[in-house]
């Protein structure tokens, strides 16, 4: 476990390494200037800032899936969405969060309604800002606890989804996850917001928290960082050769 946990430290290192080489790179001495804290602001003569939804998924009563060691599927969402916000703006991104507490946005729907309330929020949302790249944050559970693994599901509505879902995957598995098998799926009815929504859009299951193995690195704060610098490596690789 610490020998894993050391090499996931020197993985986050060496990703936000690049990460950090990518915004000097594109923001010039502006970048750096923001990086070191000499500048409160980029100039006008930055690039276009993109723009993202962090998607922390569940919340408030929706606590979502439990793990083998009682942590909450919302908790580590929110954990691991922030994290990834973070570094998006450190990049230079306009970042929007569905949610950046413990809520949930269908909590003054009545009983019964609140849930397809929250969905149809997160998806208003997305619909505010069509633009904008929708990368929800998700965790796994099974049955049986040998069921590990990253997963990604994209919208059919876009043929972006999929080229952002195979980048994602692609650099989860080589820097991440080197003996993942799991492949990126067409998300269909029953994933309500990727049926539906307009945006490139793609929804990752970061891992199974019926595992204890694998619920426990995604608990841990070093793992969460790197596979937050992994999203967003990802999706600026999406922009830059894609989008």
């Amino acid at each position: 476990m610490k020998s894993r946990i050391k090499k996931s430290f020197i993985i986050e290192f060496i990703l936000f390494s690049v990460i950090l080489a990518i915004v000097v790179g594109s923001l010039g001495v502006m970048g750096y200037k923001l990086i070191t804290g000499h500048a409160p602001i980029l100039e006008a003569s930055a690039p276009r800032a993109r723009s993202v939804i962090v998607d922390a998924g569940h919340g408030g009563e929706d606590g979502g899936a439990t793990g083998v060691s009682g942590v909450l599927e919302k908790e580590l969402n929110l954990k691991v969405a922030e994290k990834t916000a973070a570094l998006f703006r450190l990049c230079g991104y306009d970042v929007i969060m569905t949610r950046e507490s413990d809520i949930s946005l269908g909590e003054d729907a009545p009983k019964g309604k609140r849930k397809i309330t929250d969905l149809k929020k997160r998806l208003e949302v997305a619909n505010a800002n069509p633009d904008a790249v929708f990368l929800s944050i998700h965790m796994n559970k099974f049955p049986q606890e040998v069921c590990r693994g990253f997963q990604l599901w994209y919208s059919p509505n876009t043929d972006t989804s999929r080229r952002l879902a195979d980048i994602i995957e692609t650099t989860v598995k080589v820097n991440l996850q080197k003996d993942n098998t799991r492949q990126s799926k067409k998300a269909g009815e029953a994933i309500y917001l990727l049926d539906r929504i307009k945006n490139t859009a793609v929804l990752a299951e970061c891992g199974f928290i019926s595992n204890k193995e694998e619920c426990a690195f995604l608990s841990d704060n070093s793992y969460q960082n790197t596979l937050a610098a992994c999203l967003v490596y990802s999706v600026g690789d999406f922009f830059k050769n894609v989008g």
